[in-house]
């Protein structure tokens, strides 16, 4: 009996890994979108609002965005990258990199076409790889539950 209780336990703490590992995967999908919702609010803000940077960002907060304490640090004032690295910690290498160009770039210049023009190339950027991201992200996830079940299923027929 008590090898029974062993193994069940094994075998959910193996597919809870394996389920936790995919929701991390989504939630990083999910940031990134929340990324190119305020990089395109910040494109709207210039566009239409002539407003300062600063505003635009603290205007419109985002869930993931404001739990990963990026308002506050960016508030602060501080290095860009120390920011993008220490907020975005599951985005990719390309990602944070886009990400500190665009913030040590943006409000740089007195031109607000040039503003737009830079804020359009970092939305298409991030547009264009979130549907490859998700398709590979989709997958992954897929990937991660099933190697969690089968694992567990392996661990209790050894035990048995």
């Amino acid at each position: 009996m008590i090898k029974i209780i062993g193994i069940l336990i094994l075998s959910s703490s193996i597919s809870v890994y394996g389920t936790l590992c995919s929701s991390a995967l989504k939630e990083a999908i999910r940031l990134r979108y929340e990324i190119i919702q305020l990089l395109k609010s910040i494109q709207n803000g210039i566009r239409y609002g002539s407003v300062p940077i600063d505003r635009i960002i603290n205007d419109r907060k985002f869930p993931l965005i404001e739990k990963s304490n990026f308002y506050d640090l960016y508030n602060s004032g501080g290095n860009m990258q120390d920011i993008i690295g220490e907020c975005f910690k599951s985005l990719s290498k390309e990602d944070k990199d886009m990400l500190i160009s665009f913030f040590t770039t943006i409000g740089k210049t007195a031109y607000s076409e040039k503003e737009i023009n830079l804020c359009f190339y970092y939305v298409d950027y991030f547009e264009k790889t979130q549907a490859e991201r998700e398709k590979d992200t989709a997958s992954k996830v897929l990937l991660y539950k099933k190697i969690g079940i089968v694992s567990g299923i392996l661990c209790a027929i050894i035990f048995i």
